[in-house]
């Protein structure tokens, strides 16, 4: 039921997202060959079941974006996820690339929460380039995932989470109030001015829930934004450059 409900939350309809979720999970014996079930080949796994569960959105009358959403989270937090728990492949960081992270900054930056950030938005930057539109979610440290929804202007939101901001007299301005954040993941649609940069919601939402945000970009380039950095660092740390898929 999860793959329908995070349709819904999308902006689809609900059996499409459903019609994804068990058309990518049918193909997966298919996408388990690929790389021969190795650790180094689950970005690739990821990719193919976003493509399985677009196609299939598409061809039902949904939207592609959301279907491939909707695989790759299936696939992501399913197959690969079960594969992780079993200590299948080969180890759990060989795929990843070489993150770079300031030594000041390895203490606050949680190298889990890296790579659960990256195994998100892998698949969803090239569509999101395509589409010029945000994909996102906020995962909670009850391993809840809230899907970000379109608000419009190729952005998304929180507020159908209960999600909403709070003002404070003391410490950081604003508060995030209906969720307990662990981190927050998103891509940033198109080319255009400052889209590489993180964005003024951006900051609030780490510095009002005390949690890092990723982006990637139109670039490829995979960034964190802490809350302990300065409001005016709108381009954050880049973890890696022309590491995530740019076009379909």
């Amino acid at each position: 039921m999860a793959g329908g409900v995070m349709s819904t939350m999308g902006g689809g309809k609900f059996g499409h997202g459903f019609t994804s979720a068990a058309g990518t999970q049918l193909s997966s014996v298919m996408v388990d060959q690929i790389g021969n079930g190795a650790a180094s080949y689950k970005a690739h796994r990821i990719i193919a079941a976003a493509v399985v569960g677009g196609t299939i959105a598409e061809v039902t009358g949904g939207k592609f974006a959301n279907g491939a959403m909707t695989g790759a989270f299936s696939r992501a937090f399913n197959d690969e996820g079960h594969d992780q728990e079993r200590g299948g492949g080969g180890g759990p960081t060989s795929d990843y690339p070489d993150f770079r992270i300031p030594a000041k900054y390895r203490q606050a930056l949680d190298l889990i929460n890296v790579e659960a950030a990256f195994d998100f938005l892998y698949p969803l930057n090239a569509d999101s380039a395509y589409f010029d539109t945000e994909f996102g979610a906020i995962f909670s440290k009850d391993n809840t995932v809230h899907t970000g929804i379109p608000i419009g202007d190729g952005k998304i939101g929180f507020q159908h989470s209960g999600v909403g901001f709070i003002r404070q007299t003391s410490g950081y301005r604003f508060r995030i109030v209906g969720i307990d954040g662990r981190f927050m993941a998103h891509t940033h649609g198109g080319s255009g001015a400052d889209r590489h940069l993180f964005s003024p919601d951006d900051i609030r939402i780490s510095k009002g829930g005390n949690m890092p945000v990723f982006m990637t970009d139109y670039k490829g380039d995979f960034r964190v934004y802490l809350p302990s950095m300065s409001e005016r660092t709108f381009i954050g740390i880049t973890l890696c450059t022309s590491c995530v898929p740019t076009a379909r």
